[in-house]
């Protein structure tokens, strides 16, 4: 299988709808539930300065989504032009737009 050469304007919205899931995925998601309660038990033992901060990097949609959003354009900017990095991004893309309408038409549908 061949990748293929996207228009800059698909890969800026792939990496938008990818920065939303994946940020869905580490801050709510109950799968990522360990990785978080790991990092938050290691932070606990730091000075509340440092510790509210970090709670805030990670945990604030506006911190967090910066710094991943930055890690997703960067992947993108390297790599865009692979299957793999199609692939993974379009995933979690779709994954972002699917739960979302899922999430609308569960709560039109009560």
């Amino acid at each position: 299988m061949e990748s293929l050469i996207l228009p800059a304007w698909l890969v800026l919205l792939i990496v938008v709808l990818a920065t939303a899931r994946i940020f869905r995925l580490l801050t709510v998601d109950d799968i990522a539930w360990p990785i978080r309660k790991r990092v938050l038990a290691i932070v606990d033992d730091e000075p509340k300065r440092l510790r509210d901060g970090f709670h805030d990097m990670f945990f604030c949609p506006y911190c967090a989504g910066f710094w991943l959003g930055l890690g997703v354009l960067a992947s993108a900017l390297a790599w865009s032009d692979t299957i793999i990095w199609q692939l993974l991004a379009i995933g979690f893309a779709a994954n972002w737009i699917q739960a979302t309408l899922n999430a609308r038409l569960d709560v039109a549908s009560e």
